[in-house]
């Protein structure tokens, strides 16, 4: 059970908790919803991927909450690359064409020196000091197109009454630490979360708590199959919970802001249904108890047994009936049966 939580910040940065800081596989190291998903997939794979590196590439996710929910933290710790910048270049004074040679050959006129816009290019010294300079400040570079996406897309949300509502009544990107106990290990397991939205209590949706995701398609069943399996519910759930502990106000609903990336940026909204939220709770007090279990063995299973010098070591792999078509009597390729149905001469 959840037995502490607490807000750490609000209106934290889009990359809060992103990679911690600490090792994975041990005891200090503060998972959260998706660790355990995909620990739930292979614990030995999950253990032993490495720490990823600082990705420095922005992705459309991260400029869509800087720029919905925390702006203000864009001139501090972002940088938006220009679209142009300004070069000296020769130029004609009457048919303003530019080149390398001194004299235009088509007006037979000396070029002069102007200044003028050129596209960004990273082959241009001005553009490689410019982007050393912001990477030496500790600035995250966002592309000025991809900017111009995010906030494209923020207007979107913006016209969406009930999404617009929803941010306006709610401390934005609240940054969780808890404490999950586990009764069998006695193990008390570090938890880490950012909950996007979290209605101020007296709000028209002060019953729940809320994510923004990014979604190539919010189509009800597309994203439904999509979300379930990616497991969004257990992520939710796990959210429900720290942010109700943290704030003693246990909702019963969590809901999601959609957005697709590609215009025109349409916004969905769906919510949990009761049922959806507990088989999410199931699920991730399931995968801590195996989580913790794990901690305390310090075993991470693999797929394949450990059974050295058995047979066993090798798990066999079966024909199964969904292998073969129809009656499972003939092989799957196409060949077989049109080659069968050819007439053979006499």
């Amino acid at each position: 059970m959840i037995k502490k939580a607490a807000i750490i910040t609000r209106d934290s940065p889009p990359r809060t908790y992103q990679v911690p800081v600490e090792t994975r596989g041990q005891p200090e190291y503060p998972v959260d919803g998706w660790d355990l998903i995909e620990f739930g997939a292979s614990p030995l794979r999950w253990v032993k991927t490495p720490r990823p590196e600082d990705d420095q590439k922005v992705s459309f996710t991260e400029a869509l909450r800087l720029v919905h929910l925390t702006p203000q933290h864009t001139h501090s710790l972002y940088a938006i690359r220009p679209e142009t910048y300004q070069a000296m270049v020769l130029c004609c004074p009457k048919c303003e064409s530019t080149g390398t040679a001194k004299h235009c050959r088509a007006c037979n006129l000396a070029r002069r020196n102007v200044v003028k816009d050129r596209p960004w290019s990273a082959q241009a010294k001005y553009c490689q000091e410019w982007t050393e300079d912001k990477i030496k400040h500790m600035r995250r570079i966002i592309p000025h197109d991809l900017h111009h996406r995010a906030a494209q897309a923020a207007k979107t949300l913006q016209a969406d009454a009930e999404a617009t509502a929803l941010a306006q009544d709610s401390q934005v990107q609240v940054a969780l630490r808890g404490l999950w106990h586990d009764e069998e290990t006695g193990l008390d397991i570090p938890l880490r979360s950012v909950v996007n939205y979290a209605p101020a209590e007296g709000a028209t949706r002060d019953d729940c708590y809320g994510s923004l995701y990014v979604t190539r398609d919010i189509a009800p069943n597309q994203w439904s199959g999509y979300a379930y399996t990616r497991g969004y519910h257990i992520v939710a759930a796990l959210k429900q919970d720290l942010c109700g502990e943290a704030l003693k106000h246990r909702r019963p609903h969590h809901v999601w802001v959609l957005v697709e990336p590609t215009e025109p940026h349409l916004v969905g909204r769906r919510r949990t249904s009761p049922e959806m939220l507990q088989a999410g709770r199931s699920a991730y007090e399931n995968l801590l108890r195996a989580y913790a279990r794990c901690l305390a063995t310090g075993i991470w299973p693999g797929f394949d047994p450990a059974v050295p010098g058995s047979l066993d070591a090798w798990p066999e792999f079966f024909l199964e009936p969904w292998m073969t078509q129809g009656d499972g009597k003939n092989d799957r390729f196409f060949a077989v049966g049109a080659a069968n149905a050819l007439p053979l001469a006499a």
